[in-house]
């Protein structure tokens, strides 16, 4: 008797410790596919946040499910464009929260100023600032204790490699945009930033001045290639009227455009045309009417915008006109038998926008000044060059792949939630509830949208309602989306208009990438 209650008793135990290490590895199997429901919810939000939304997926109350379990992410905003994504997790009896912090609109490329894969060189008696266009007209942001027209703060010159300030090696007097006198004895000054590469060097002559940081930059050089859109050729425009000539909105390409002296050429935006060739003499007028829209000029072959040429900017705003100028290859454009520079960028007084020459060798010359930014495989400044950078550049999708930078990552404590106190699996207790929790895909806060997109004719057309009637087999090109969670969508609640990629735009707008 005594024999046979040992041997139960073991018995009982050995069923209580199995019963006990069976529930353990239960709950730790749950707890993983907790955890991987979070993290599926913090990528649901990453592609929330990527489409211009605010990153909050469904609710506590009706989160998105997903094979066995439930998720939902609360998104806050944070200063500095950064924005806060908790993301919890429910998997049988497994809970589990992680939060990430991701920047944005991170465009690495833009963010950089004045800036070169190689060497940037500035000529002496050159002035270098910053405004921000998001703040106003440059103009309003000047100084009023500045010698000359300056808002004594913000510039930032950067490169892969070195930086070559010129200072009193050259005495010969020169005159600048915007009136500012490079005399003798008088060397570069920077208000901001001057950054060489991480292995470059600084070379500073004598009276330059930097008032800004001067130690190396964390770029490694790297300049993304450009993507041409792929658009039928038109016919060249009719530029002998007399009268200007007008680009209208949407997707258009041509092959050699010229504009001769007192010639115009109006970009109606929102516009992204492709040259082959782009030429400007001296006295031809480029005017940018981005007021309705951003215009983005791509040039494949040669941009020449001769000494005396203008161009112009509605807006007056740097993002809203971009170059983007894949042209490198030299060749005897003039038909002198001599090979010419296939870029050559010298217009007349000041050039709001931002251009993009990341295989081209760019020099610049005292006749512009440069409102906005500019990137190049190698950078020369003349002397008494004046470049001014927009910081609020470094918030827009100009040249990289739009996608946020994750910058710190943490497991948080589960809230405080009922379904979340309950042990019980999700799923059994929202029905129980007379819930049905929502599809992972139709989860997101914003349910209607605001589009202004180039249909399959090449016309610019304008939609608002809920996303799901969207015909996006005639989108050809999506120009801004504006998302909200009622019907009217104006923006009067703080959103935000989204504008989509330049660089492989073809792919990035895709129905595909946009989870529709």
């Amino acid at each position: 008797m005594v024999f046979v209650l040992v041997v139960a008793g073991m018995g009982v135990c050995m069923v209580q410790l199995h019963t006990s290490q069976s529930r353990r590895q239960e709950t730790s199997v749950d707890r993983k596919r907790a955890l991987y429901m979070a993290e599926a919810g913090l990528a649901e939000a990453f592609l929330s946040v990527v489409q211009g939304k605010t990153g909050n997926v469904g609710t506590p109350e009706l989160p998105a499910v997903i094979g066995d379990g439930v998720y939902w992410v609360e998104a806050t905003r944070l200063p500095t464009g950064l924005v806060s994504l908790l993301s919890t997790g429910l998997c049988g009896k497994g809970r589990f929260s992680i939060t990430a912090v991701i920047q944005r609109e991170s465009d690495p490329v833009a963010s950089l100023g004045v800036y070169a894969r190689t060497n940037v060189s500035v000529g002496y008696g050159s002035l270098i600032d910053g405004y921000s266009s998001k703040q106003g007209k440059f103009e309003s942001q000047v100084g009023m204790n500045q010698s000359s027209p300056t808002t004594g703060s913000g510039g930032k010159v950067q490169s892969g490699e070195n930086v070559t300030l010129e200072g009193r090696s050259h005495p010969s007097p020169a005159t600048g945009a915007g009136g500012l006198v490079a005399q003798s004895g008088v060397g570069t000054t920077i208000f901001g930033d001057a950054l060489p590469g991480p292995t470059g060097v600084l070379v500073m002559g004598s009276g330059v001045m930097v008032t800004g940081s001067t130690a190396p930059g964390e770029s490694n050089g790297a300049l993304p290639a450009i993507e041409t859109p792929q658009i039928a050729l038109s016919p060249a425009p009719d530029l002998g009227s007399g009268l200007p000539t007008i680009i209208s909105p949407g997707a258009h390409a041509f092959s050699t455009v010229e504009l001769k002296a007192s010639e115009v050429l109006v970009l109606e935006g929102p516009l992204r045309v492709v040259f082959e060739q782009l030429v400007l003499n001296e006295g031809a007028v480029l005017r940018a009417d981005n007021s309705a829209g951003v215009v983005t000029v791509f040039v494949s072959e040669r941009l020449q915008f001769s000494s005396g040429s203008v161009v112009e900017s509605i807006t007056e705003v740097p993002a809203d006109l971009v170059f983007m100028v894949s042209a490198h290859l030299w060749s005897d454009f003039d038909g002198d038998e001599i090979a010419d520079n296939p870029v050559e960028f010298n217009p007349s007084g000041k050039f709001y926008g931002y251009l993009y020459a990341p295989e081209s060798d760019l020099s610049l010359t005292s006749e512009t000044h440069l409102i906005g930014g500019v990137a190049a495989n190698s950078l020369a400044l003349a002397s008494g060059s004046r470049v001014t950078y927009d910081q609020a550049l470094a918030s827009t999708l100009i040249a990289s792949s739009g996608l946020p930078l994750q910058v710190a990552w943490r497991t948080s404590p589960v809230p405080d939630e009922p379904i979340c106190r309950s042990r019980r699996d999700p799923i059994s207790y929202l029905e129980d509830q007379g819930v049905v929790p929502l599809a992972s895909g139709s989860a997101h806060e914003e349910g209607f949208v605001k589009t202004i997109y180039v249909d399959n004719a090449g016309l610019v057309q304008e939609y608002m309602g809920p996303v799901s009637l969207v015909d996006w087999s005639d989108v050809n090109q999506v120009l801004s989306m504006m998302w909200d969670n009622d019907p009217v969508v104006d923006g009067d609640n703080g959103q935000e208009a989204h504008r989509p990629l330049v660089f492989n735009r073809n792919a990035a707008m895709s129905t595909q990438n946009f989870g529709f």
